[in-house]
């Protein structure tokens, strides 16, 4: 019940946010809502609640970001940063406004954290991730992305970002290939029919040498369950999304001579295990 009441209100805060951000965003909203009815705000098709969200988030912070439309999809300018962001749809940028994922906020990370260190980056997405990481001042960044890689490639690319290594796989318990759903955001969290090549966590972590992992794989992070604790103290630092039970992966960095601390709960619950000091590094 008490989980109701605020949903209830956020979504009351969103609405008067709305009203005094456009009255006729409001109005349109309020109409959809109520009939099913699609409609067109500032040039964008609204057709249900992700491309209502996009495009609030939108309105809400227009003086950093602004929308291109592109003749194969979208441009997401971040005046911040002075970067350009494609995505191939329009929807796909929510978790990137919603997450201010160009700030890395939603996993708290702090430039000590990032400067001069070799990052590996989980789940790249469209490349926003590695992109924050390089403008913090990360000395090498190592990104996965099995899906939207190609996209994740071209916003390196556009935005002339040197020291990112990204690979067109993801990470798994063994090298192989997985089926998953593509869902945009939500890819991974699903079986489906899109196939995808996965590597091995423990080859990875075994040849290579990193700082601090992030990692938001939508599920991959069950893999690491069968990294030896050894290797994972490897790795001093990680920021973990995990999707589903989450008791099983805490208990086992805890009993790798990690610290858990809860970063964020919502629509993702993210950790932070950072290794104890009376453990070194292997």
């Amino acid at each position: 019940m008490e989980k109701e009441k605020l949903k209830a209100v956020e979504k009351l805060k969103v609405a008067l946010e709305v009203l005094r951000i456009s009255p006729q965003f409001f109005f349109l909203e309020a109409r959809r809502r109520i009939t099913g009815r699609s409609y067109y705000f500032n040039g964008i098709k609204i057709s249900d609640s992700s491309s209502f969200g996009v495009t609030y988030e939108l309105k809400k912070r227009a003086s950093r970001f602004r929308l291109i439309c592109g003749k194969n999809g979208y441009y997401l300018v971040d005046k911040k940063w002075n970067i350009k962001l494609f995505s191939p749809s329009f929807v796909m940028l929510r978790p990137v406004l919603y997450e201010d994922l160009l700030d890395l906020k939603v996993y708290q990370l702090s430039e000590k954290d990032i400067q001069n260190k070799r990052i590996l980056d989980v789940g790249a997405y469209l490349g926003e991730t590695s992109i924050a990481f390089s403008l913090m001042g990360a000395k090498r960044i190592t990104a996965y992305e099995p899906v939207f890689y190609s996209v994740a490639r071209r916003n390196l690319s556009i935005n002339r970002i040197k020291n990112v290594e990204i690979r067109a796989s993801g990470l798994w318990s063994e090298n192989g290939y997985l089926h998953v759903k593509e869902e945009a955001e939500n890819t991974g969290k699903h079986m489906g029919a899109l196939k995808i090549k996965v590597k091995s966590w423990l080859n990875l972590l075994k040849k290579e040498e990193f700082d601090l992992a992030k990692v938001d794989c939508e599920g991959c992070e069950k893999g690491l369950l069968s990294v030896p604790n050894r290797i994972l103290r490897r790795v001093p630092l990680w920021v973990i999304a995990i999707h589903g039970d989450e008791l099983a992966l805490i208990n086992k960095f805890k009993n790798a001579g990690f610290t858990k601390e809860v970063v964020s709960r919502g629509l993702e619950n993210i950790f932070r295990f950072e290794i104890e000091k009376n453990f070194r590094r292997e």
